[in-house]
């Protein structure tokens, strides 16, 4: 006779953030409420699950590395977008030559006749 344990997952209580900036727990309470309880970037909503947890951001020229302070903070973004951010070195210039090549037209592939309709 074989004994099988069934697990039962209890509800975990919500995550707090890792790195808070200065900021103490009501006060990114307060900044994820006042942008809406979603990314300030996309827009997609927070929720309490691994990728959509809101991820504070700071301006890193301010404090240089991960850890920021409260004077500096930006804002909470989703993980995708912060890892926008962080891939661009938050440079605008970089993003704004990201934003250029996706709206320019298509170039043709190179060889290959272009149709003149």
């Amino acid at each position: 006779m074989t004994a099988h344990l069934r697990l039962i997952k209890t509800p975990t209580p919500p995550r707090k953030p890792r790195r808070r900036h200065g900021l103490g727990a009501s006060g990114v309470a307060a900044l994820i409420k006042a942008q809406g309880d979603a990314c300030a970037i996309c827009r997609v909503p927070f929720e309490d699950v691994p990728g959509k947890r809101p991820s504070l951001d700071h301006d890193h020229k301010h404090c240089p590395g991960k850890q920021g302070c409260a004077e500096c903070v930006r804002g909470a973004l989703c993980i995708a977008c912060n890892n926008l951010l962080r891939s661009a070195k938050d440079e605008p210039t970089i993003l704004q030559s990201a934003i250029d090549y996706l709206t320019a037209e298509p170039m043709p592939p190179k060889g290959r006749p272009v149709d003149d309709d």
